[in-house]
């Protein structure tokens, strides 16, 4: 599997370290999170091959849901790019063109890095 199942705790290690990398907020009864499963595993092989990991929230856990809520996520799916120790995209709902200039936003991100993460 591409996306990693995740924990708060590791979107905070990541961020602590300024990495390039992609958070899904989640839940499995998501509909619109079933639909865009494909499409994100696909994204999840090319962001690897760039050293862009992604990372899966599922807020049916109590503690992804608490942080999911701190940090404004209000429904699922979303998607935020991270790099730099902050928030640079985010992507609410199976939306196709932003998830598009989000890949394209990251890839860029990590050619500036020089590969990623």
């Amino acid at each position: 599997m591409s996306v990693a199942p995740a924990k708060p705790g590791d979107v905070r290690e990541l961020l602590r370290k300024g990495s390039l990398f992609l958070v899904d907020f989640w839940a499995s009864w998501c509909a619109p999170c079933l639909a865009m499963e494909p499409y994100l595993q696909a994204l999840a092989a090319k962001f690897r091959k760039h050293g862009i990991p992604v990372l899966r929230l599922d807020v049916d856990d109590e503690e992804s849901r608490d942080y999911a809520l701190r940090n404004g996520v209000a429904s699922v799916p979303t998607l935020v790019l991270f790099a730099g120790g902050e928030e640079k995209m985010r992507v609410v709902g199976f939306d196709l063109e932003e998830l598009r200039a989000l890949e394209d936003l990251a890839l860029h991100l990590a050619r500036a890095k020089g590969g990623g993460g």
